[in-house]
């Protein structure tokens, strides 16, 4: 496991709130001594270093590490040993990255690509990566794939990605690549039991 360090960037969250489980909840997951009995698929890491990403990237470098088992795995929720109180149990709800890929949506949506891919840059450059050319990006759609790998790279263990993909009414099968069958109502949650009573 690499030296101590900020894995959630916590002086980019704007908002966060405190579990005294997360040490556990990734220990039991992840950090494994065996190869055995890893409750989450890991996210291909290859995500970070392919299109416009690079090995450079920070997140390619922080979040993932090798577990007891010396298989690697997602690490952005370990807690290492000596780790400062103020980093210890932060899970995040919103981040500033979030709020730039926002803005950068908002631009596309407007078709001002240069104004959206300097937004975009502003988190990628934070992230020790290359500042995209907005000359070299033909098309809005061009961009918005770009958005949508920033968010996968960005919330990996953290089901933000999900919401994007929601609110974007995006093929999961397509953005995930995975060849699992999903249901055409894979957005829509069933009304929970205790609920009906009043939704008739």
């Amino acid at each position: 496991m690499n030296a101590i360090r900020d894995r959630t960037f916590s002086q980019e969250l704007l908002f966060s709130v405190y579990s005294s489980s997360t040490s556990n909840y990734n220990s039991n997951l992840f950090d494994k001594s065996s190869s055995g009995g890893t409750s989450l698929l890991l996210q291909d890491r290859k995500l970070y270093t392919t299109g416009s990403g690079n090995a450079s990237d920070y997140r390619y470098i922080s979040w993932f590490d090798n577990n007891q088992a010396g298989k690697l795995a997602p690490s952005k929720f370990f807690q290492d040993k000596n780790l400062p109180y103020e980093l210890q149990g932060n899970v995040p709800v919103i981040r500033a990255s979030e709020m730039y890929y926002i803005a950068a949506e908002c631009a596309n949506k407007k078709n001002d690509i240069t104004a959206g891919a300097a937004l975009l840059n502003k988190v990628r450059q934070a992230r020790g990566l290359n500042a995209l050319n907005a000359a070299g990006i033909a098309s809005t759609d061009s961009l918005s794939t770009e958005i949508m790998r920033e968010y996968q790279k960005e919330f990996i263990q953290e089901g933000q990605t999900f919401f994007y993909y929601k609110r974007l009414n995006k093929d999961l099968g397509l953005v995930t690549g995975t060849p699992a069958a999903i249901p055409a109502d894979a957005y829509m949650f069933p009304i929970p039991d205790k609920e009906k009573e009043y939704n008739h």
